[in-house]
């Protein structure tokens, strides 16, 4: 008794997303992109403002497939975490928990998209 298996899908299935990594990588780069100046935006729009310096300190540096994004100032830790006198005022954590979904989604769609779903 012979038993065969035919992986002939899986190996037509590999040459395809070696054939759209590059474009997939590009993809994925504009959703890390967009996905951090989003943050950015949610992050600005949340954060106490006083003088504006946090605010106006939140920047973003997006690398390919990596993005950060964060206020510069010294005190924003503070405003973020609290102190022990002080209550916390997060802006940065929130902004980025309004803003994953949409990434995620995002995301989803590029990968059924390259598996033709």
């Amino acid at each position: 008794m012979d038993i065969r298996i035919d992986l002939s899908e899986v190996d037509s299935l590999a040459r395809t997303l070696i054939g759209k990594a590059a474009s997939v990588e590009k993809a994925a780069q504009t959703i890390v992109a967009a996905g951090a100046y989003s943050i950015q935006r949610t992050a600005q729009s949340i954060v106490a403002v006083d003088t504006g310096a946090t605010k106006n300190s939140i920047g973003v540096d997006v690398e390919g497939l990596f993005a950060e994004i964060g206020p510069t100032t010294e005190y924003a830790p503070f405003l973020e975490g609290g102190t022990s006198t002080q209550a916390a005022q997060p802006f940065m954590g929130p902004a980025y928990d309004r803003n994953l979904p949409i990434i995620e989604r995002a995301v989803a769609k590029l990968g059924s998209g390259l598996l033709g779903k």
